[in-house]
């Protein structure tokens, strides 16, 4: 952060020639010594010649003329507003997301190799190895079904 400089109101003073003839010799002998003061004096010459040159060379001559019988124009014969119409969100129907959501877990069920335990009808693995499985997909389905959030 730049701190400010006993200057800085002085100058633009002294570019607009509003300073007592003492003041704007002793701030000209400053300027020459103090290289910020300076510097900041150039910034300003150039910032103005800058807007100045964009101000005379943007607008064309009769642009206001034109303008104010443009507003005149409008504001005798208005154009209906139109709406706005809100933005229309994506919703899953019910009936669709319970198809999805039985298509994903049979699909878990078949691939994740459940349905080898359980035609094994072996009892003590077909209840550690289905619950489990069974959890890693109940947690795919709804990291899947959260992303429609």
């Amino acid at each position: 952060m730049r701190t400010a400089h006993p200057n800085d109101g002085r100058l633009e003073q002294y570019r607009k020639q509003k300073l007592t003839p003492e003041e704007e010799r002793s701030l000209t002998a400053h300027v020459q010594t103090c290289s910020f003061c300076a510097t900041r004096l150039q910034v300003m010459e150039r910032l103005e010649s800058v807007l100045d040159s964009a101000a005379a060379d943007s607008l064309p001559g009769d642009f206001n003329t034109r303008l104010l019988a443009r507003l005149a124009a409008e504001r005798q014969s208005p154009e209906p507003v139109k709406p706005v119409q809100p933005k229309q969100r994506f919703v899953l129907r019910p009936e669709i997301v319970n198809v999805m959501v039985a298509a994903a877990a049979t699909y878990l069920f078949v691939a994740s190799g459940a349905l080898k335990l359980v035609v094994a009808l072996d009892q003590a693995s077909l209840e550690s190895q289905v619950f489990s499985r069974l959890g890693a997909a109940v947690k795919v389905v709804g990291q899947w079904f959260g992303s429609f959030n």
